[in-house]
Formats: C-alpha cells, structure tokens, sequence
C-alpha cells in the first residue's frame, strides 16, 4: 500500500473485517496520497482489490 501511495508518507494502515484499508497519512501528504484527479489513491485501491481481494482504501 504505502509504494502506491508514495511519495506519500504513510503512517499506518489498518485492514477491517468488512475489507477496508484504512490508510492513515501525514495531513501535508494528502493531496500527494490522492493525486492529481484521484489517479494514485484509485490505483491504490486497484492494487488492494487485486491482490489482496480488499473492497475499498480510504485515507485516514
């Protein structure tokens, strides 16, 4: 998770039950986590639901 985010600097993730990363960042690196129109955090998401069968990633 935290290589498809970078430059990003991911803190923490945590995966729920119901198939959720949560993934916790620094407040400054949100923009970088979310990319410019959204394309790094839908990859991420694109990665955690192909290799890791998860339904979503929401930043924290």
């Amino acid at each position: 998770m935290e290589n498809a985010l970078a430059p990003a600097e991911v803190r923490n993730v945590t995966v729920s039950a119901s198939g959720v990363a949560y993934v916790e960042v620094a407040e400054e690196d949100r923009g970088l986590a979310i990319g410019s129109g959204g394309e790094r955090i839908r990859l991420a998401r694109l990665l955690a639901a192909e290799y890791y069968g998860l339904d979503d990633v929401e930043l924290a």
